[in-house]
């Protein structure tokens, strides 16, 4: 009998036993004859699969794959908690995993704290465990469970991490942090003190948006930067505007001389983005943009001024309508605090003002 035979037979028997509960089976002994098992599947033999047959096996993997990437993740956390791999090797977890090759450290480090975040989170954490939600949903409920607000005692805390598992079965991880308002109001019912509470919400959700702004360009290797990123919504809706006026602009140029076609939304934003930036670097006069988020009334400038003016507004630390700046709003930009600086050389765009 083949090695990879006896193993599968072992895993055979170790689920029998398992399953009558006559004794449990160690990690090391599972994920050996997993790998075996996985070893001895005949590839080809699927070429005579019926569709029911494809299907079943289709939810049957989906199911494995939830709950060893449940197991992956407890196990790097673990791992990560008890120092093994600077008792080890003499380095941190996340050198050691990047060590494979397969793995950049910033995957590594990425997979690291997130099932440090998990592991942290008991029911979280079994769920996660018993496939019951897959990992990228774990982690999306320990974020939310890390941004409700810091007054919640420590049975409003459990009601909200029950409540976010038992949403987790008919919602994907994307749509999870959606979910905190919902949950929240669910642990905490407003009083008499409702608009405080809003105010207070609001506040919070505005200071967790700040911290989380930031602005990523990685190359893919195949002659392309992605972008990713992230801004808050009072600054991100001018932005958006901008881009999406300008999209339209050029659709409507294009049109004029019938060069416009089937191009997705999103490649038309690039387009848009990658025009603005063509004409930033031109070294044209500064003009008006109107319109978006907060726009105060109508402000041009000289060329050559508009920096300047955006200086002035940016380094006063208040908005253009005399009010305080609210907590992290000096690292924005001065349009987001009320204000409408001159863009240089962006031409008079049309865009719709934000209610």
């Amino acid at each position: 009998m083949s090695f990879e035979r006896v193993f599968v037979s072992d895993l055979v028997s170790s689920v029998g036993v398992v399953r009558t509960g006559q004794a449990s089976v160690s990690t090391g002994e599972v994920l050996r004859s997993v790998l075996a098992a996985l070893e001895a599947v005949d590839h080809g033999a699927r070429v005579s699969a019926s569709h029911e047959e494809r299907l079943e096996w289709v939810r049957l993997v989906k199911d494995v794959r939830r709950r060893v990437e449940g197991l992956a993740t407890a196990l790097v956390a673990e791992a990560d908690g008890a120092g093994s791999s600077q008792v080890v090797a003499g380095t941190p977890l996340t050198s050691w995993l990047a060590q494979d090759r397969r793995v950049s450290i910033r995957e590594a480090t990425k997979d690291v704290l997130g099932a440090k975040d998990v592991a942290s989170r008991a029911k979280v954490k079994a769920a996660a465990l018993e496939g019951e939600i897959g990992v990228e949903q774990a982690k999306a409920i320990t974020q939310v469970m890390k941004d409700l607000p810091r007054d919640l005692d420590d049975a409003q805390k459990e009601l909200a991490e029950e409540l976010l598992l038992v949403k987790a079965a008919t919602t994907p991880a994307g749509s999870i942090r959606h979910l905190r308002r919902q949950v929240l109001e669910a642990v905490r019912p407003e009083t008499g003190e409702s608009r405080e509470a809003e105010m207070r919400r609001l506040e919070e959700e505005r200071r967790r948006a700040v911290s989380r702004r930031f602005l990523a360009f990685d190359d893919d290797g195949d002659g392309s930067f992605r972008l990713a990123g992230s801004l808050p919504y009072l600054e991100a809706q001018p932005f958006m505007n901008v881009v999406d006026a300008y999209v339209e602009s050029q659709r409507r140029e294009r049109r004029k001389n019938g060069t416009d076609g089937q191009v997705f939304q999103n490649a038309r934003r690039a387009d848009a983005l990658v025009a603005m930036t063509e004409v930033l670097t031109a070294g044209s006069p500064a003009v008006h943009v109107s319109g978006g988020a907060g726009a105060g009334a109508r402000r041009e400038s000289a060329p050559g001024s508009g920096g300047a003016a955006a200086s002035a507004s940016e380094g006063s630390g208040a908005s253009s309508s005399g009010s305080a700046a609210s907590p992290g709003d000096s690292a924005l930009s001065p349009s987001a605090r009320g204000g409408d600086p001159a863009v240089p050389g962006l031409p008079a765009v049309r865009v719709p003002r934000v209610a």
